[in-house]
């Protein structure tokens, strides 16, 4: 598997975390990484020492992670069905969130405070 095949599954895996980037609350340096949600989270992860970048050589980490991960059958490669079934998994992950930001928006305010900046509050 060479590095541009490698960047396009991140890429491909990351997309749907840019559609959360604009809702997502702002990072707290204060706040402990578990807590943080949505783009934070995920970029704190890229930037674990939260230097306010990402280099080359961590972003190809997190890819080669995210490829283990797709790679169910650890082979080496990602199978069209590896891909159709990482991709399925996805898709209802992000259901399942939008949901449970559509439940938290019908009662007003997540009991966590998240919500607490919301415009609609």
């Amino acid at each position: 598997m060479n590095k541009l095949s490698i960047l396009f599954i991140a890429g491909m895996v990351s997309l749907p975390l840019q559609a959360l980037a604009a809702d997502a609350p702002k990072a707290d340096a204060a706040k402990p990484a578990q807590e943080l949600h949505g783009f934070d989270k995920y970029w704190n992860k890229m930037d674990p020492t939260g230097k306010g970048f990402v280099t080359k050589d961590e972003w190809m980490a997190h890819a080669a992670d995210r490829f283990k991960e797709i790679d169910t059958n650890g082979d080496g490669k990602v199978s069209k069905e590896e891909m159709k079934a990482h991709d399925g998994k996805m898709r209802e992950h992000y259901r399942e969130m939008r949901a449970h930001h559509e439940e938290m928006m019908k009662d007003g305010a997540a009991k966590d405070g998240m919500m607490k900046d919301h415009p609609e509050q």
